[in-house]
């Protein structure tokens, strides 16, 4: 094989051209992970951080585009999947509502969250003095 530059081999048949063009693979599964993964976290602070809602809602935006430009115009076309991903994504999905409420109603009783003015009583013995 002839080389134009050094590091640009000169293809000799279609078979170097497609292998050239063909995209990467698509991982259903990795794609499934890094959004439960960014769901999970959001939904485990957002009571006392409520910005995450948005945050969120740009991922799963950014996600649903981003996977469609690589499924519908760079990757190779990926192998049928059944809906188990989809299931067990929806499995988890009362977990992370669960830990949400028990986060924040931890968060919430802790003492150090809302600190208490001083009480009355003891304001009144200090004017005294």
């Amino acid at each position: 094989m002839s080389c134009i530059l050094p590091c640009m081999p000169l293809p000799l048949m279609q078979a170097d051209l497609d292998k050239a063009t063909v995209g990467p693979d698509f991982y259903l599964s990795t794609r499934y992970g890094m959004l439960m993964n960014s769901m999970m976290v959001c939904l485990l602070f957002s009571a006392g951080i409520p910005l995450l809602y948005f945050v969120a809602g740009l991922v799963c935006f950014a996600t649903y585009a981003v996977d469609k430009i690589m499924l519908l115009r760079i990757a190779r076309q990926p192998p049928q999947f059944d809906q188990s991903l989809t299931k067990q994504f929806l499995r988890i999905i009362p977990v992370g509502i669960l830990l949400h409420s028990l986060w924040g109603v931890w968060m919430f009783s802790s003492a150090g969250m809302w600190p208490r003015p001083p009480s009355t009583h003891s304001e009144k013995k200090k004017s005294k003095l």
